[in-house]
C-alpha cells in the first residue's frame, strides 16, 4: 500500500490525507516531515503515517501565521519588488529582521531540504527570496569605517538564503557586511585584521545528508582564531552537518544578541557600533 493509500485508522492519517488536512501537497508534507517539521513514523514497508492531533496543531498555528508566511509559502507569481514590500511590512511589524529570519524558520527549512535535493521549485524560490532580502538592502548602505562582518558559505552548496538574512540582520545594526569565499584570501583578509575592533566571522553551512563542511572550514576555524576574531556558524537546519566550526547558532535572534553584546565592547556608549572605534 502506498502513501496515496487511504487509512482506516481515524486519527492516524497516510501522506495524503495528512496533505489534505493541511491543505499542502503531499510532496510538500514529505519535505517537512524529512525536515522535522512535522512528526510522523513509518510503518513496517516505510511508508508514513501522521497523528491527526499532531496535524490540527500545525493547522491551528499555520492559520495563525502571519501574512508574511503565507504569501511566502503559496509562491505566488508576485513581482520581488512586492515580496520585498511584503518582508518590510513584516519588519515594520515585529521590529528587527532577525525576528523575521526566525519567523519565517519553516519556511527557510522548506527551501533549503528542497535546494538540498535539487528541486527547482525550491531553487527558484531561494532565488526570489534572495532578490527580495537585496532590495530590502539597499535601505542600509553600508559605511567603510563599520565594524567588519564576513559572510562565508561552507558546504557542497552555498546558503545564499541564510548569509542574505545575516547580511541584512547586520546592515541594520551598522555593521559591513563583506562576502568572501572560504580559502587563502580570506584567512589573509583576517590576519590583516588583527587588532581591530568589532570584525567577526558568520559562516553558513548547506549540507545534503552526511556530508561535512569542506577541508575550508577547519582551516577557516583556525584562521579565525589566530587572528582572535570570533567565528559564528549557523548550520542547515534540515541537516546539520557534523565539525562545523565556531560558535553554532540556532536563531537570527542569537546573531542580534551577539552583535548587541559585541558593541557594548566596541562602542563606549553600547547601541549602534561607533564608526570611530571601528578601525581602532
Amino acid at each position: 500500500m502506498g502513501d496515496a493509500a487511504t487509512c482506516d485508522e481515524g486519527d492516524v492519517l497516510c501522506t495524503a490525507e495528512a496533505a489534505e488536512l493541511l491543505g499542502v501537497a503531499a510532496a510538500t508534507l514529505k519535505r517537512w516531515a524529512d525536515a522535522g517539521m512535522v512528526r510522523c513514523r513509518r510503518t513496517a514497508g516505510g511508508h508514513r503515517r501522521f497523528g491527526r492531533g499532531e496535524l490540527e496543531e500545525v493547522r491551528a498555528r499555520d492559520a495563525s501565521a502571519g501574512p508574511l508566511e503565507g504569501w511566502v509559502r503559496s509562491r505566488l507569481d508576485h513581482p520581488d519588488a512586492a515580496l520585498a514590500a511584503a518582508l518590510l511590512a513584516e519588519h515594520e511589524r515585529v521590529g528587527c529582521w532577525s525576528a523575521v529570519a526566525d519567523g519565517l524558520g519553516p519556511v527557510l527549512a522548506e527551501v533549503e531540504v528542497g535546494a538540498t535535493a535539487r528541486e527547482a521549485g525550491a531553487a527558484v524560490t531561494a532565488r526570489r527570496l534572495v532578490r527580495a532580502l537585496s532590495r530590502c538592502c539597499e535601505a542600509y548602505p553600508p559605511r567603510a569605517t563599520a565594524p567588519a562582518a564576513y559572510l562565508v558559505a561552507l558546504g557542497p552548496a552555498a546558503p545564499l538564503l541564510a548569509l542574505s538574512f545575516a547580511e541584512l540582520c547586520m546592515r541594520e545594526r551598522g555593521w559591513r557586511p563583506i562576502w568572501a569565499a572560504a580559502g587563502e584570501e580570506l584567512e589573509e583578509a583576517l590576519c590583516a585584521a588583527v587588532g581591530k575592533r568589532g570584525a567577526i566571522v558568520f559562516a553558513a553551512a548547506l549540507c545534503a545528508p552526511g556530508d561535512a563542511p569542506a577541508e575550508g572550514a577547519r582551516r577557516l576555524a583556525e584562521a579565525a582564531e589566530g587572528a582572535g576574531i570570533p567565528l559564528l556558524a549557523l548550520p542547515s537546519p534540515a541537516h546539520p552537518p557534523a565539525g562545523l566550526p565556531g560558535r553554532a547558532l540556532r536563531r537570527f535572534g542569537e546573531l542580534r544578541a551577539f552583535m548587541e553584546a559585541r558593541e557594548a565592547v566596541i562602542s563606549p556608549r553600547g547601541g549602534a557600533p561607533d564608526p570611530s572605534a571601528a578601525t581602532g
